[in-house]
């Protein structure tokens, strides 16, 4: 039986390598890995890694291409520091314990997300503006998956 990590990270590997149009395409491939898994499960894993179906079948967003050391750093530190994250607009906001919101913004902006245009933090609030409301609402899902631990 595989684990969750291995099953996503056999997910990422077969999406970032071939051209998948559909879950049942992605589902064989995975039972050729060894890997059996529901509809279900797999339309959740695709939605945590953050692929998405378009024109040329499915692609990660920006955020879901993150290097893995990268992605590892700021789940750490948001898991040890974020107290909460949501939407406002084109704004995500995100309450940390005190003194730690510098930081958390440091971390964001040093990895140029595409979809960030920028954060302002205090001393326990980091506000990070996005170009559009749905972009705000996405990056709200991603830092509050891996964040899930504390949040």
């Amino acid at each position: 039986m595989t684990t969750r990590e291995q099953r996503h990270q056999t997910m990422t590997d077969l999406l970032d390598r071939n051209q998948i149009d559909s879950q049942e395409q992605l589902q064989s491939l995975l039972e050729t890995e060894g890997i059996q898994i529901a509809q279900a499960t797999l339309s959740r894993d695709l939605e945590v890694l953050g692929y998405r179906k378009g024109e040329r079948g499915y692609a990660a967003s920006g955020l879901s291409r993150l290097e893995r050391g990268e992605r590892r750093q700021l789940t750490k530190m948001l898991r040890g520091h974020c107290q909460s994250i949501r939407t406002t607009g084109m704004m995500v906001v995100m309450l940390t314990e005190a003194g730690k919101a510098g930081d958390l913004a440091q971390a964001i902006d040093s990895l140029s997300l595409p979809d960030v245009l920028g954060t302002v933090a205090g001393q326990d609030t980091v506000f990070i503006a996005t170009s559009s409301p749905g972009q705000a609402l996405d990056l709200c899902r991603h830092l509050s998956r891996w964040g899930a631990d504390r949040l």
